[in-house]
């Protein structure tokens, strides 16, 4: 007789839990319950579903590790790729699609909209094992979101329509109900009458307009708090839209959006690192004997370089490198972070007694940075104690003093969330039980092999129950579970030994947490690598080959061994298809791909320019100029492209013959993700209108293609002395870039060159002939920081 279980959420891991129980066919019936009226947990249906995401919101990592083992992005057209960080509507609907095409299954039951209310173990006495009595309540159109109901506080029963309650007995349960509860705002900031200002959570924001209609004073201050991953994306997210409501054409429908200010308010300091990586950021120096950064890096998407395999022996790969780290291992990260900002950079909210062996975190933006640099982002280190009398102002405890922020027009918290409203259905003797601690939020329950079970009660497992975003390991999680729990047939030794040495690593690091907080990592589940290789061993298989030895990334499908159901058939197919395209994009990324992208982005905030104008004809004057060119990025102002900056450049030029005036220049720069390519456009006359396109960059690959670099082995070949990308030691290639532009009789050659450091273009320069019937000169542009 089948094994009945119950998975409560309809999520990422709730998902991945039903399809893992289809297997072995007809050994469970399984019945999922999602209070939403849709599936996908957090993530949102359409780009107006309103949740604890922003539907505009990109993932902050690669489309390859936000999928499953069984199913690749869908491409909207065949020479337009699906984006690589999609958005998170985007992923709402990968999660439809996988339903409809996975669990259209006489096995699997999916009720959406009925809300779990209590799931408890229950005796019959007998000799028969414990069952779970599921307690569910199906909600009406009005009654929405997470119950609030204390167990056994019958006083505490919420404002419900008038439905009944459902009771179902379960073999086993699945707790994938989200780690992301409720969400976290200071006490002394709640509960708020008549405010002039706005207060919400990072979750609620999405549109400046929106936030700051509730302002009730003049223009003043907004205030983002925290400094985790959310803070970092939420000031970028905040600077971004101001600078494109006062850059773009269109007059700004926020009044005076240029008296705001952006201020970023965080505990401790924290670093940023963009959306694409360089795999390689050093080479050798000249004598070989030491290493410089590499000024022409190749780029793959950041959780390839992060979690590749490749830079991790099998041994290393069992080591896990997050929890509780050692000052020798938090060095190790400062100093990789440190590397892929330029190897000068200092961690952003530094102060001169922060130690490198603390512990180092880590914020995702593509603009963060630079924002800080211009200014558009101001940062503060401290706590935020309370709102002042007056409700406008906000006292905040900095590491020397305490300070009063004055002039506040909105506060965004971005200080996580609760767990607990996830767990509200469970009754107090089953959280002791699991050792539930509300006092750590991030560690709330004492749960062993990657928090997916507590020995004590077996029949009760947990997929998805961490801060983390790894698909990969809610697929792995419900297999283990699946493992365990399938009839007739026993696990295998290597996971029986796991099972039996079981021991939760959460009180030593909930004991961290309170006694030396600088010794816990970001995210005490974050090493991704380990925690897949970890399940692995658990399956008794050994550790996945590292293919490639410039690039093999950690992915579902890499490890979609002892998933059952992708052996054979479409679903082994579109394995195979997953493989193929990582590797498609890391071959490509050798021949330039997402240089472009690189590129574009560090051209963001303000640099130095200084330009050598050379005529040959006496009508156009010979010099030089000296100023600045600022990159302002704003919302795109055309189909087909995904980024754009308004250029404009200010500075004086002076004429080798003394003369000496005031010039200004203005130009579009667009980058198109779907082609990879970066394009200048001319501007009319109102300075900001985007007129006609001057050129579009071709980017020239300084380095021997994949196929030159290596045998068919994968050993280095040999230099080909007739093989001029060859000859060029590492430490001295560029990117560089050519184009072509005809305007009317005169021809423009742009050639540009780019240096990087880590992450950053250093400098680089641009220079072209204009020849015509009236026109010869060169002219030649120089930019650095």
């Amino acid at each position: 007789m089948a094994k009945t279980v119950c998975i409560i959420g309809a999520g990422p891991g709730g998902i991945a839990a039903a399809k893992a129980f289809l297997y072995p066919k007809g050994a469970f019936k399984v019945t999922v319950f999602e209070q939403l009226s849709r599936l996908g947990g957090l993530w949102p249906s359409n780009a107006t579903d309103k949740g604890l995401i922003n539907p505009s919101m990109s993932t902050n990592l690669s489309k390859y590790t936000v999928c499953f083992s069984d199913k690749t992005w869908q491409e909207s057209e065949p020479s337009r790729p699906s984006p690589m960080f999609p958005k998170a509507s985007d992923v709402g609907q990968y999660l439809q699609q996988y339903v409809e095409k996975h669990l259209s299954n006489p096995s699997v039951e999916i009720k959406t909209s009925c809300r779990v209310e209590e799931a408890d173990l229950v005796d019959d006495g007998a000799s028969n094992p414990a069952q779970w009595k599921v307690r569910v309540r199906e909600l009406g159109a009005g009654d929405k979101g997470q119950s609030s109901v204390i167990p056994g506080d019958a006083s505490a029963e919420p404002n419900l329509n008038a439905t009944e309650t459902k009771e179902y007995l379960f073999d086993h349960v699945i707790i994938s109900s989200g780690f992301f509860g409720k969400p976290i705002i200071p006490e002394a900031f709640t509960n708020k009458e008549d405010l002039p200002i706005p207060i919400i959570h990072s979750s609620e924001f999405s549109d400046l307009k929106e936030l700051l209609k509730d302002n009730k004073r003049a223009p003043g201050k907004i205030l983002v708090v925290g400094g985790s991953m959310s803070g970092a994306e939420t000031a970028a997210t905040i600077a971004a839209q101001i600078s494109s409501k006062i850059h773009s054409p269109e007059k700004s429908d926020i009044e005076a959006i240029e008296q705001y200010t952006l201020h970023h308010i965080t505990s401790k300091p924290f670093w940023t690192v963009p959306f694409f990586l360089p795999p390689k950021p050093q080479v050798d120096n000249e004598k070989n004997d030491g290493k410089v950064m590499n000024p022409a890096p190749e780029f793959l998407p950041l959780d390839m370089v992060m979690f590749n395999l490749s830079n991790r022996s099998p041994e290393e790969r069992l080591k896990n490198r997050s929890g509780i780290v050692s000052p020798e291992a938090a060095q190790k990260s400062h100093a990789a972070f440190k590397l892929f900002n330029g190897g000068e950079a200092s961690a952003h909210a530094s102060l001169p007694t922060d130690k490198d062996t603390d512990a180092a975190w880590l914020g995702i933006s593509d603009t963060y940075s630079s924002f800080a640099q211009s200014g558009a982002i101001k940062i503060s280190r401290g706590r935020v104690k309370s709102l002042a009398d007056d409700h406008t102002s906000v006292i905040v405890e900095t590491p020397s003093s305490t300070e009063t922020f004055d002039n506040i027009s909105a506060i965004i918290f971005a200080t996580g969330f609760d767990s607990a409203s996830s767990l509200s259905f469970l009754p107090k003797s089953i959280l002791s039980t699991l050792g539930h601690d509300p006092s750590t939020p991030d560690l709330p329950l004492a749960l062993s092999l990657h928090s997916t079970i507590h020995p004590s009660i077996p029949s009760l497992g947990f997929v998805g129950f961490y801060r983390g975003p790894y698909w990969g390991v809610a697929e792995q999680q419900s297999a283990l579970l699946r493992t365990l729990w399938q009839p007739d047939a026993s696990p295998p030794a290597t996971l029986s030994s796991a099972l039996a040495n079981a021991s939760s690593t959460i009180p030593a690091l909930r004991s961290c947490h309170k006694e030396s907080p600088e010794r816990l990592t970001q995210f005490p589940m974050g090493d991704y690598t380990h925690i897949m290789e970890s399940f692995r061993e658990m399956q008794g298989l050994g550790p996945v080959e590292a293919a490639n030895s410039y690039c093999t990334p950690v992915s579902p499908a890499l490890y979609s061994t002892g998933l059952q159901g992708l052996d054979k058939g479409g679903e082994a197919t579109e394995l195979q298809e997953a493989l193929r395209l990582i590797n498609q994009e890391i071959e490509g990324s050798r021949s330039g791909k997402f240089v472009a992208k690189a590129i574009f982005r560090s051209l963001q905030g303000n640099w130095v320019l200084d330009r050598t104008i050379k005529s040959n004809i006496s009508t156009y004057p010979s010099g030089s100029f000296i100023g600045t060119a600022k990159f302002y990025p704003r919302r795109p102002t055309a189909e087909g492209f995904s980024a754009e900056y308004l250029y404009v450049e200010d500075g004086d030029f002076k004429t080798d013959t003394g003369m000496q005036f005031r010039a200004t220049r203005r130009y579009v720069y667009r980058y198109a993700e779907a082609e990879d390519k970066l394009s200048v456009w001319f501007v009319k006359t109102d300075n900001k209108t985007v007129d006609y396109m001057f050129h579009e960059l071709n980017i020239i690959c300084p380095h021997p293609t994949a196929s030159e670099q290596t045998t068919n082995n994968n050993t280095p070949r040999e230099v080909d002395e007739h093989d001029p990308k060859g000859l060029v030691p590492p430490k001295d290639r560029r990117w560089t870039a050519t184009s072509h532009h005809l305007c009317i009789d005169d021809t423009y050659d742009p050639e540009y060159e780019f240096a990087f450091r880590g992450v950053e273009v250093a400098k680089w320069s641009v220079g072209y002939h204009v020849r015509g019937p009236h026109k010869d000169y060169w002219i030649g542009s120089v930019f650095t920081r």
